[in-house]
């Protein structure tokens, strides 16, 4: 998001909204479809929950950052 603001590419805007959303992987790319997006944000959370496979990426850091003795 930093360089597109520094090339002054407009973020909300219906062109920068399907390009980001072709340019995901096939099939994210299909299922965000399915959700009718309408910002960049909203898909942006929708595909990183896809690729997490639908778990809970804060619990699962939790789990990991603990010492085990």
């Amino acid at each position: 998001m930093k360089k597109a603001l520094a090339l002054n590419i407009p973020l909300y805007n219906l062109e920068t909204l399907l390009k980001y959303i072709s340019a995901l992987h096939n099939y994210i790319h299909h299922i965000i479809l399915l959700f009718n997006p309408t910002n960049l944000d909203e898909v942006c959370v929708q595909a990183t929950h896809l690729e997490s496979g639908g778990k809970n990426v804060q619990s699962d850091l939790k789990k990991k950052q603990r010492f085990k003795f």
